[in-house]
């Protein structure tokens, strides 16, 4: 079933988005953030737009092109997962993840680890990371489930944490 650009995006058809789509066939009002190629297209969704082509050709007459998705709690979540900047400070998570990204789970950190330990035995990929900054400060724990990867606030996670930022991959066409 093809994806109807025309209607409402919500996070079903955010899914559904190939990656290399060119924005303005989503025909959405997308915002711009404080996160240079980053806009907004509703509350706590996010897409990230490049310049150039799957090619990596500028000037393309189809640009710019959506290549990722994120949920992400505020924007000061947004921008400590998507930029390498700085770090942001970031709230603790009160919000739940739309259920379309939980993969099943709850969204705390003891569910998505059987999850992802369970998906990396499958594909023979590492569980998650965690990351850091240039300067060696840590930025963010990552779980991935498939093309989603989830992220939390301690490099220290426990059961009960909640993901503040889940990164989506699109699809390839």
């Amino acid at each position: 079933m093809a994806l109807n650009y025309n209607m409402p995006m919500n996070w079903n058809n955010i899914l559904k988005i190939k990656r290399w789509t060119p924005l303005a066939t989503l025909q959405i009002a997308a915002k711009e953030t404080g996160v240079p190629k980053v806009l907004s297209v509703f509350e706590n969704c996010y897409i990230h737009v490049q310049d150039h082509n799957a090619k990596l050709e500028k000037y393309d007459q189809d640009a710019p092109f959506v290549v990722k998705a994120y949920w992400a709690e505020s924007e000061a979540a947004l921008q400590r997962v998507a930029t390498s900047g700085p770090l942001t400070d970031v709230a603790m998570p009160i919000a739940k993840p739309p259920v379309e990204l939980l993969s099943g789970t709850d969204g705390t950190f003891g569910q998505l680890i059987v999850k992802a330990t369970k998906a990396a035995k499958e594909g023979n990929k590492p569980v998650g990371e965690a990351l850091y900054t240039r300067g060696g400060h840590f930025k963010y724990q990552v779980l991935t489930i498939d093309q989603l990867d989830y992220c939390f606030l301690s490099n220290e996670a426990r059961d009960g944490d909640k993901v503040f930022a889940i990164m989506v991959s699109l699809m390839a066409a």
